[in-house]
């Protein structure tokens, strides 16, 4: 099942057309603000408001669970009563973020980045039904070496390595939970490892020597051999101190560092 947006094949599913709907929800919500405010300069500038909260509100949520709602959509998926439904949720889902990510590319973006439901919320089994083959469908003709798709999933993925590294995304952004050393092996030769220091750790460090050896640790596992970018697991907050930023910078600089045949210098 193929996901349409950008030339490919509609989504067998009956998943909306997503260009369809966008223009028709772009053409009421004007008229209706046009209609309360009077005149097109404030309808637009009214319109342009209502998308900026929108965003802010969902920008951290996954697409199915922002127009769901997060705990409804996760006992739909637990339940499974309304699989149809579900499916063509999905797929339209898949559509928004495939054109959003082509959007991106011919705006001149040197890559992009997805990310998916927590597995510490969902759990292996539902990740690989309701999460897995979608996912494939977003990356599919659009990550490339010139243009690589990072998949982030936060919690412990250890359990669907196999499965993230076959969506084709290029770099998988893991979190601290996952064990280092079996994802060095799943990844080898498939994807680039970025990640994993624990993000509350790079906020909340008493010290940035802190930070450092979370860093130092991560990179004996995973630096070696290449394929590694250090990284926090997840995002960081506005709040986070600059110093344990700058701490886990420099320390990929002075013990990240490669020799020519391949080998770290420290």
């Amino acid at each position: 099942m193929r996901a349409g947006g950008d030339g490919a094949d509609g989504d067998a599913t009956g998943a909306m057309d997503i260009e369809a709907f966008l223009r028709s929800i772009e053409r009421r919500g004007f008229l209706m603000a046009r209609l309360a405010l009077g005149n097109d300069d404030d309808a637009l500038d009214a319109m342009q408001d209502t998308m900026m909260r929108l965003v802010q509100r969902y920008a951290n949520k996954p697409p199915a669970a922002a127009l769901r709602g997060y705990e409804q959509f996760i006992v739909d998926l637990a339940q499974n009563e309304q699989p149809e439904k579900i499916a063509r949720l999905l797929g339209f889902c898949v559509q928004v973020q495939r054109r959003y990510m082509i959007a991106l590319r011919d705006a001149g973006a040197h890559g992009t980045s997805m990310g998916e439901m927590g597995v510490d919320i969902i759990g292996p089994r539902l990740y690989r039904v309701f999460a897995h083959p979608y996912d494939r469908q977003v990356i599919s003709g659009i990550g490339t070496p010139d243009y690589p798709v990072a998949l982030h999933i936060c919690g412990d993925a250890t359990r669907i390595l196999p499965e993230m590294v076959a969506t084709g995304a290029q770099i998988l952004e893991l979190d601290y939970k996952t064990d280092k050393e079996v994802a060095k092996g799943s990844l080898r030769g498939k994807a680039t490892f970025l990640g994993p220091i624990n993000p509350e750790l790079i906020w909340a460090a008493g010290s940035p020597s802190e930070v450092e050896d979370a860093a130092r640790q991560a990179l004996e596992v995973l630096a070696p051999g290449g394929e590694f970018i250090l990284g926090p697991g997840c995002a960081l907050g506005h709040t986070t101190p600059a110093d344990n930023i700058h701490a886990l910078i420099e320390t990929a600089w002075k013990y990240g560092v490669y020799n020519s045949d391949g080998t770290l210098k420290h």
